[in-house]
């Protein structure tokens, strides 16, 4: 095996380990730690916030929270990535998504105290779910111009996934229970529709992971340059008083 070969397989290692990581992540710790929080109290009458707020569970309403951002902003990134996906409309609807979810998680949901704080949250949670499920749309919809079969299996699936989900609504209405299986089946969603794209003909996930870490010794190259830089002009304007 030559030099070339090598690296090539190396590339390939670190693809295969963040599928793995993200795996695990979708199919075990997301799906544990949403129903481990949604069977803290009632799965039908209260909701989330519900529980973190008269319970006292704020830091597993964040832990949630920002588990299930990290794992969706690695996804479809990495996917936008992999498919040289440059859409400004996407960023700013994730940027959006990202705001409204960390309201949710970061403002307590307290109504016999805090009303209009309470209401605030309560509308960027909704809100959150929105703009979520159209970003998805969006996100799925960019995959038509790279590949049509990837693009109709992805769609299908969402299709059938938004429709589980408001059957549920409708049978559960706002719930745990039901936070805990949106959260859940948007995370199994995500991470299948990723494989469906490393599985294209269009990508090359081993070439993909190569310029990431190019990229980030890159940027890590000359962000000691200019620590260095920083340094040396530091010591110098120090020298130059202790001369004076």
């Amino acid at each position: 095996m030559n030099k070339k070969e090598r690296k090539k397989s190396q590339y390939q290692k670190k693809t295969d380990n963040l599928l793995i990581i993200l795996g695990i992540a979708a199919l075990i710790i997301i799906p544990y730690i949403s129903f481990e929080f949604a069977y803290a109290s009632d799965i039908y009458l209260l909701t989330f916030s519900q529980i973190a707020g008269r319970f006292g569970e704020q830091n597993r309403l964040i832990i949630w929270g920002i588990s299930l951002l990290t794992f969706f902003g690695i996804v479809v990134m990495y996917v936008n990535t992999l498919l040289k996906n440059r859409s400004i409309l996407l960023n700013i609807l994730l940027g959006i998504m990202v705001f409204l979810y960390l309201v949710t998680v970061l403002v307590p949901f307290i109504p016999s105290f805090e009303r209009v704080i309470s209401d605030i949250h309560n509308y960027c949670a909704y809100l959150a779910v929105v703009v979520t499920v159209l970003y998805l749309f969006i996100f799925i919809g960019s995959f038509y111009k790279y590949d049509k079969a990837l693009f109709w299996k992805a769609f299908i699936s969402l299709l059938l996934v938004v429709l589980i989900m408001v059957f549920l609504y409708i049978k559960w209405g706002t719930s745990s229970i039901w936070q805990a299986v949106f959260s859940t089946a948007i995370c199994v969603y995500l991470y299948f529709t990723m494989l469906f794209v490393i599985k294209s003909p269009y990508t090359d996930p081993e070439k993909t992971m190569r310029e990431l870490i190019e990229e980030k010794r890159k940027k890590d190259k000359e962000r000691e340059e200019h620590i260095k830089k920083t340094e040396k002009y530091y010591q110098a304007r120090k020298e130059k008083k202790e001369k004076k």
